[in-house]
């Protein structure tokens, strides 16, 4: 969910997520007037409708899970059990920065 706002919207938004810190976070902070958050729907919904009564204008995103959210501690053993079936080896290609032209 995407929240833009007043210039005060961190506070406001921290806030509103006072209590369910364990369900939902501040994923990422875009601008000083817009900030993202991210967890569980029902909580999300919660936060929603108090920052809503606060006067803060919400646009809610489209997206299958709270990605940067508590949620994604469920998939931690699986993505971790994927990770280590994973054989990792050294580059065999020279990789160009296109910012410093060096290797």
């Amino acid at each position: 969910m995407s929240l833009p706002a007043r210039a005060e919207n961190v506070a406001v938004v921290r806030h509103a997520l006072a209590g369910l810190e364990d369900r939902v976070t501040i994923a990422a902070l875009n601008s000083p007037t817009n900030t993202v958050i991210s967890g569980y729907r029902a909580d999300v919904e919660r936060v929603q409708d108090a920052l809503e009564k606060e006067g803060v204008r919400v646009q809610r995103l489209t997206v299958s899970h709270g990605f940067h959210s508590p949620q994604m501690r469920e998939m931690e053993a699986a993505f971790e059990q994927v990770a280590a079936s994973i054989q990792c080896n050294s580059p065999r290609l020279r990789l160009i920065s296109s910012v410093t032209g060096r290797e």
